[in-house]
């Protein structure tokens, strides 16, 4: 899948409006054939006041270690993989992408959308890095070992973290995700979500 592209203006423009769910384009069901392997992913939204849409810092990060923590910021931290076909599907799987930006400096860094981790601490669902590029990010292949229903869905959760040293100022987060099914074309294949940090060491 195509890496997004993200200019100055996109993050700026975001930013400004304060609001953590920046965007989505992961949509509803799409019905397939009978018997075809059909499955929807949706990241879970990062928590927002509902009353002045500004986000809630709630996901920890945490050092490599996955105990120290670091910070609190607001972030999708899950995936949720529905059936949307007629037959059971076992071990569903797909990638996640996840890149930093800057967004309060005026200088774009060489270096940094990959130094955000992420890892899994369910045994069912793992994560597998297959890429980081200090331009674009970093990528995972997810794997989920059970049975989902027809018509059910899972929520896959993971942790975040960053190696040490790290500092930044605040950055947003661009996260990606999508799951293979047998028609790779729909929509509710691919989910995007943007979350933010605040400046952090470790």
């Amino acid at each position: 899948m195509p890496q997004p592209h993200i200019t100055r203006r996109t993050v700026l423009v975001s930013a400004a409006a304060s609001v953590p769910v920046a965007m989505t384009t992961s949509l509803g069901a799409v019905a397939a054939p009978t018997g075809s392997r059909s499955l929807a992913v949706e990241l879970g939204d990062p928590a927002a006041r509902t009353d002045t849409w500004a986000p809630v810092m709630d996901t920890p990060i945490y050092r490599s270690d996955l105990k120290t923590r670091r910070a609190l910021a607001c972030l999708p931290r899950s995936i949720t993989v529905r059936n949307t076909g007629e037959t059971p599907v076992s071990n569903a799987s797909g990638t996640v992408e996840v890149a930093m930006h800057d967004y309060v400096t005026d200088v774009r860094p060489p270096f940094g959308a990959h130094q955000l981790k992420i890892a899994s601490q369910q045994a069912n669902f793992t994560l597998t890095e297959r890429g980081s590029d200090f331009r674009t990010g970093s990528k995972w292949e997810w794997s989920y070992t059970g049975v989902i229903a027809p018509g059910a869905a899972v929520t896959l959760p993971w942790e975040y973290w960053v190696r040490t040293p790290f500092w930044n100022v605040q950055f947003q987060v661009l996260v990606t995700a999508t799951v293979v099914d047998d028609d790779p074309d729909t929509p509710d294949n691919v989910s995007q979500k943007i979350g933010q940090s605040p400046s952090f060491t470790a």
